[in-house]
């Protein structure tokens, strides 16, 4: 595409470029009166190779459909990488350009669409443009405001610590000495860590953090304790009132035989009766009836 073979020409004027020098002869510039100069070696550089050797080295391209955190993640991750390949400020901006894809394709190729040269820009620029996009003001202030009201709440002190890194790079002025960071680290926490943790204030970040991690620590312990005695005390209970529900379930079942014979024993004085009536007056009955 335009863009990408733009940048993989190069905005200095080719590779075989020289500034000339007067009373030079062919590419070796001579300076009357002195030595030979000669002059810096070209820079090597080849998009493709050097694209698969970012590629190993855990670099991934950037689409621009991700969050903010992701777009920073994502620079951080390239200049990082682009330092260890000892990239020049103009091929980092040429390899980041090379990088985009999809969304972030489209953007750069609707912004660069009127620079007919396609002019290799360097990395400050392409840094500046990039996160105009997609790491705008109005995100990093949502991101300061969370730094700033983050509480631990049901995080565990290690899932707080997590979420306090990531957001803090976002309002690096609230933690610039020890102090502060200690601080907005202990106004985070759970209340009942408050006043031990600030009795340690003058502690590293580190150990401050380390010491929150103890304690909590010895509040899961101590949890774990209380839950063991209470399963105890109601596993003891329990067997205490076991027999007398084995009890109650017994006179129960003696109460429901005891209504069950008085049933039987009136159905069989019915029967009696009936049986026990004389035959003779059924017989009178009979022949009056006749």
């Amino acid at each position: 595409m335009a863009t990408r073979a733009a940048a993989a020409r190069g905005g200095r004027g080719g590779r075989g470029g020289r500034a000339g020098v007067a009373g030079g002869r062919g590419n070796i510039p001579v300076v009357e009166g002195g030595p030979i100069v000669q002059p810096p070696a070209p820079e090597d550089f080849e998009l493709d190779r050097v694209a698969k050797r970012y590629r190993n080295l855990g670099g991934k391209p950037f689409s621009g459909t991700g969050t903010v955190t992701e777009a920073i993640a994502w620079l951080k991750t390239c200049e990082k990488i682009f330092e260890g390949m000892g990239l020049g400020t103009n091929n980092k901006a040429r390899l980041g350009i090379w990088l985009l894809q999809e969304e972030a394709e489209l953007w750069w190729d609707a912004i660069t669409s009127e620079d007919a040269a396609g002019t290799v820009r360097t990395w400050e620029q392409f840094k500046t443009m990039f996160n105009e996009k997609f790491v705008p003001e109005q995100a990093l202030e949502r991101m300061r405001e969370q730094f700033a009201n983050l509480q631990q709440g049901d995080l565990s002190i290690q899932d707080y610590l997590n979420k306090f890194t990531q957001l803090s790079r976002y309002a690096p002025e609230l933690i610039m000495t020890n102090k502060a960071k200690n601080k907005r680290f202990i106004f985070g926490l759970k209340r009942k860590y408050h006043d031990r943790a600030m009795s340690n204030i003058k502690l590293s970040f580190l150990e401050l953090v380390e010491m929150a991690c103890n304690y909590e620590d010895m509040d899961e312990r101590h949890a774990s304790q209380d839950r063991a005695k209470s399963q105890a005390e109601i596993s003891a209970r329990l067997q205490e009132i076991s027999p007398s529900l084995a009890l109650q379930r017994s006179l129960l079942r003696n109460l429901e035989r005891y209504q069950r014979g008085i049933a039987t024993t009136a159905r069989s004085q019915d029967i009696f009766l009936m049986c026990a009536k004389p035959r003779g007056s059924q017989r009178q009955i009979q022949t009056q009836s006749n």
